[in-house]
């Protein structure tokens, strides 16, 4: 359960960036470009493809009757 929070919590705080900067453009003014793909690059390995593949690895991805 901790886990799933946790997920959550970072899809949460990337969606709140995500809608700050479409509303106000602040992080593209005061940020360069290389900054953000790196953060989401970064983001994307180690919260959703890291923990998948371990899931995958050991097989609970899919019931086994």
């Amino acid at each position: 359960m901790k886990k799933k929070l946790e997920i959550g919590l970072v899809a949460v705080l990337c969606l709140l960036l995500w809608a700050t900067e479409m509303m106000t453009g602040w992080f593209s003014a005061h940020f360069p470009s290389w900054f953000f793909q790196t953060v989401w690059g970064v983001t994307l390995v180690a919260f959703v493809i890291i923990p998948a593949g371990q899931i995958w690895l050991k097989g609970e991805s899919h019931e086994c009757h």
